[in-house]
């Protein structure tokens, strides 16, 4: 092997990495993955302790994102300053099988993205041994047909074509989320639509701090759109919040008594979810207290509080709350009204297509042979 084909594995495997990297790194910092589920190895692997770096909290397929493509970029430097990308990926491959043992001794679980990535790593590792031992061993001369550029002119592709192809394995995760089709809505939620409606339904814990930062934003859109939305509010108390259970009781028996809206906006006003301010709350919207105490107390009503939590968790859908259903799209966390808006025009028109996942891994690869085709360096006519 010659130094120039181990540069050429060297670069193909920080390729496959930077691709696995980009993919987590989109999981990582989006409240619902995309590549990877929560149920899975992955969900387990990015929970634990290990997934993020420093008092900055950096996910680690992001500083993954950031040194493999240094790699990339030192791999691509002319004559032999290109040197400097062996060590490197030597480095990142001795990290890489630290963070293989983690899983596989500490976590207890293979997130099969990271494995993918920590392979990558280790095959470039390896590849920069191979092109440091090359190099040592061609001092003598074995190898002195090489050019002080490590045989540039005998390499596959221009310098341009892996910087192409670098930019695709980067942006082509990052682009999918935008344009990839929306699932379908889980029946059980979609019962609760309308047809012809901006439809919205909305889990909600009266005592989670991010539903309250939420309400006034979500209030805001929907009044913008009036008559046009068909809105539902779904109970979620989360055992977190000792006071939820109760507040989610409260509400429940407001709506069986028409005045559920009117209710969470007490409830979400008020500091007090104690029993006494549950009453309070209710007697300020037109509620009678005793009706409404002995209404908390059933034992149905208990049950139902808990019905959603259980739904969410079936469905895999419980990432955190709140979670909204916008026609098509799932949104978690407190949205503010821009974003909001966006996922209520989207709903307005229609459900959201996108590109079929096949499709856009054609797309992909076309790309990328594309790539390849055009920066393949040609082979010189032998001298005379």
């Amino acid at each position: 092997m010659a130094r120039v084909h181990a540069l050429l594995v060297l670069r193909a495997a920080v390729l496959v990495a930077l691709l696995g990297s980009s993919a987590l790194t989109i999981d990582y910092l989006s409240p619902v993955p995309t590549f990877c589920g929560v149920t899975s190895g992955c969900g387990t692997v990015h929970e634990s302790a290990w997934s993020h770096l420093g008092p900055l909290n950096v996910p680690l397929p992001a500083l993954g994102l950031v040194c493999f493509t240094a790699v990339l970029t030192l791999s691509l430097l002319p004559g032999a300053r290109r040197h400097a990308a062996a060590p490197l990926a030597i480095a990142g491959g001795a990290f890489a099988l630290g963070l293989l043992a983690l899983q596989w001794l500490e976590i207890g679980a293979f997130c099969v993205l990271c494995v993918t990535v920590d392979s990558a790593a280790l095959v470039a590792g390896a590849a920069g041994i191979a092109f440091v031992l090359l190099g040592r061993n061609g001092a003598d001369g074995a190898h002195a047909l090489e050019s002080a550029a490590d045989g540039a002119d005998r390499e596959l592709l221009r310098d341009g074509g892996w910087i192409a192809l670098g930019a695709i394995a980067v942006t082509a995760p990052l682009m999918w989320p935008s344009v990839k089709p929306l699932p379908d809505v889980p029946r059980e939620i979609a019962a609760h639509y309308e047809p012809g409606k901006i439809n919205v339904v909305e889990f909600v814990d009266f005592q989670c701090p991010f539903c309250r930062m939420y309400q006034p934003e979500l209030k805001r859109v929907i009044d913008e759109y009036g008559a046009r939305v068909h809105f539902v509010r779904l109970d979620l108390p989360l055992a977190m919040h000792p006071l939820a259970r109760g507040a989610a009781r409260a509400h429940l028996c407001a709506v069986a008594r028409g005045r559920g809206e009117e209710m969470a906006n007490a409830l979400m006003a008020t500091e007090d979810l104690s029993t006494a301010g549950l009453v309070k709350a209710g007697a300020s919207v037109g509620l009678d207290p005793k009706t409404l105490e002995a209404c908390m107390n059933a034992p149905e009503t208990d049950r139902a509080a808990g019905s959603s939590e259980a739904l969410l968790k079936r469905l895999g859908l419980l990432q955190g709350l709140p979670t909204t259903f916008v026609g098509s799209k799932m949104i978690v966390g407190a949205e503010e009204a821009p974003a909001l808006r966006e996922a209520f025009e989207q709903a307005a028109a229609g459900s959201h297509r996108g590109i079929p996942g096949s499709a856009y891994a054609a797309i992909v690869v076309a790309a990328a042979g594309a790539s390849v085709w055009f920066g393949r360096r040609k082979t010189r006519a032998p001298r005379a």
